[in-house]
């Protein structure tokens, strides 16, 4: 359980960041940022994926995973950041101020 809540708080704060980082860095034109914010959810389970590995391997509490125990625990925080992403870019991508 230990596992799953760190997991599922550094994949979201990573999905934040990333769509933080992609709202920030895409032009104002429609299609390149629709394009950043597809971007993001394609970028952050896998990210999501690679903290999983990293502190399965590494154990929290003590206990290390298996290959197929990381991904069982991986797969509920993965799907999360699908939603959480995409509303991060959203609400920072309309923090910038308008293009005259």
């Amino acid at each position: 359980m230990t596992f799953l809540l760190v997991l599922t708080a550094l994949a979201f704060a990573a999905a934040i960041v990333l769509a933080r980082v992609a709202a920030t860095a895409a032009p104002a034109g429609r299609l390149v940022s629709q394009a950043a914010g597809a971007g993001t959810i394609v970028v952050a389970p896998i990210i999501t994926l690679v903290i999983a590995i990293v502190l399965g391997r590494f154990g929290i509490g003590g206990e290390t995973l298996g290959a197929s125990e990381i991904l069982r625990v991986a797969a509920v925080p993965a799907f999360g950041t699908l939603f959480v992403a995409p509303l991060a870019f959203w609400f920072f991508r309309r923090q910038r101020p308008a293009v005259a």
